[in-house]
């Protein structure tokens, strides 16, 4: 007997974390090539800011109890 089963695509978080010029890695680059100091608590809030309207990213400025939460499906 066959059963269909639906899943997730991740490609979306796959995307939030690798696109290029927009994806938190990308953005973690940029942070990295700033002059001056760069935190850990600017760094979430470009990226609160960049990635505000994304269904699978929240951050602290959002949901207060959370660092960076990326919400997937394994």
């Amino acid at each position: 007997m066959c059963v269909e089963v639906d899943y997730f695509n991740n490609k979306v978080i796959c995307d939030l974390v690798e696109a290029a010029r927009t994806g938190i890695l990308a953005q973690l680059d940029d942070a990295c090539y700033m002059a001056g100091r760069v935190d850990d608590k600017m760094f979430l809030d470009s990226l609160s800011s960049k990635l505000a309207g994304h269904k699978h990213f929240t951050s602290r400025k959002v949901a207060p109890l959370t660092g960076l939460l990326i919400s997937r499906f394994a």
